[in-house]
């Protein structure tokens, strides 16, 4: 792939991740503690499912899209583990904490191969409390790598 050509693949990964962290942002905007606990239908668990989707989403852009594009345009191995692919981010200064994004991995997983309301609820609080913090330094971790790597359109 020409330089060119693994820029446009990089900007597209980070356009897709910001939309998709522009949605789980919604959905958390739309859901409150109380609400979550006091779901009886499946009507009322909508909002917790596109949260729980929206998550799950933006994880995979993260983990596989976003992490594979950066690692070609920075030109490391991509035969690496996506543990590597996260070394790389955190060394970046993209992530802030190597560990707490092999624990969203972990979420990610449980929502895949798991996913019941009680871990719904869990989920939620563990990404309104320990994931926010982290999701913060990502969106401002790859503003500044974009612009460190004059990747913004002018």
């Amino acid at each position: 792939m020409t330089n060119l050509a693994l820029r446009d693949l990089l900007k597209e990964s980070i356009e897709k991740t910001f939309k998709a962290y522009s949605l789980l942002e919604s959905s958390l905007d739309h859901l409150s503690r109380e609400d979550i606990e006091s779901y009886r239908t499946a009507e009322d668990q909508e909002p917790m499912d596109a949260f729980i989707m929206r998550l799950e989403r933006f994880t995979e852009l993260v983990l596989w899209n976003l992490a594979k594009s950066v690692s070609l345009y920075e030109q490391t191995a991509l035969d690496g583990t996506v543990r590597d692919r996260l070394l790389l981010l955190e060394k970046l200064g993209i992530i802030d904490s190597l560990d707490t994004w092999i624990d969203i991995r972990n979420t990610r997983n449980k929502i895949v191969h798991d996913y019941l309301e009680n871990i719904a609820i869990e989920i939620y609080h563990k990404t309104t409390t320990e994931y926010q913090r982290t999701f913060e330094f990502f969106r401002k971790g790859i503003t500044e790598y974009m612009e460190k790597k004059n990747l913004k359109d002018t």
